[in-house]
């Protein structure tokens, strides 16, 4: 299990928030992701793989946003 915290750049309106979360939850891997418009931050739980966290990423180069991996925690 892994829990990575993204700052995501672009978030403009919290609908579109709304959705990118949806997408990422969606994904293979996440069992649970949460992004809070205010602070700009994407939490993600999930499998503890690289894929998974390419899959996060490409998600969000598709969401046209930009997202910066700030603390990766393994348990």
């Amino acid at each position: 299990m892994q829990v990575m915290v993204f700052r995501v750049e672009n978030v403009i309106c919290t609908n579109c928030a709304a959705k990118f979360e949806r997408n990422i939850q969606a994904l293979p891997g996440v069992t649970k992701a949460t992004l809070n418009v205010r602070t700009e931050k994407l939490i993600v739980e999930g499998l503890g793989n690289l894929e998974t966290f390419e899959t996060v990423r490409n998600q969000g180069r598709n969401d046209n946003y930009i997202l910066s991996l700030i603390e990766l925690k393994l348990f």
